[in-house]
């Protein structure tokens, strides 16, 4: 994997992680207060998932872009169910719609997180 690959998998996975966790969610957002972080989360997303890119591609196994392409799904519906200005997090993490993304966003962490010897690359994947 080339530096970029690992760039892009770093951003990714961090991306996931704030997603996925609520208590990381309110220390960002006491940080910086000024940041709508409901609306960050959805931001950093589409600014790192990148899945036509090679090197991004080069970054995941084949199981684990299956699992970001599901999460990417979800980030579809929800984004289509959400007012084009969300609400604060402290209210945001009450809706459904916060729960659904938290939990897909874990789901593919736990995938993109688990390491195993057995997992099979995309075909040409170039390591370097």
């Amino acid at each position: 994997m080339n530096a970029v690959s690992r760039k892009m998998r770093e951003n990714v996975i961090q991306t996931l992680r704030l997603i996925a966790d609520g208590e990381a969610q309110r220390r960002y957002q006491s940080q910086v207060p000024f940041v709508s972080v409901p609306h960050e989360m959805f931001n950093q997303w589409d600014d790192f998932f990148h899945p036509t890119f090679e090197d991004f591609r080069a970054a995941f196994s084949v199981n684990e872009f299956q699992a970001l392409l599901r999460f990417q799904g979800v980030m579809d519906v929800l984004g289509t169910q959400c007012a084009r200005i969300l609400p604060p997090l402290d209210e945001f993490q009450k809706t459904g719609v916060w729960t659904a993304l938290s939990k897909a966003a874990s789901d593919a962490l736990n995938v993109c997180e688990r390491t195993t010897s057995n997992t099979t690359s995309f075909p040409g994947k170039m390591d370097s």
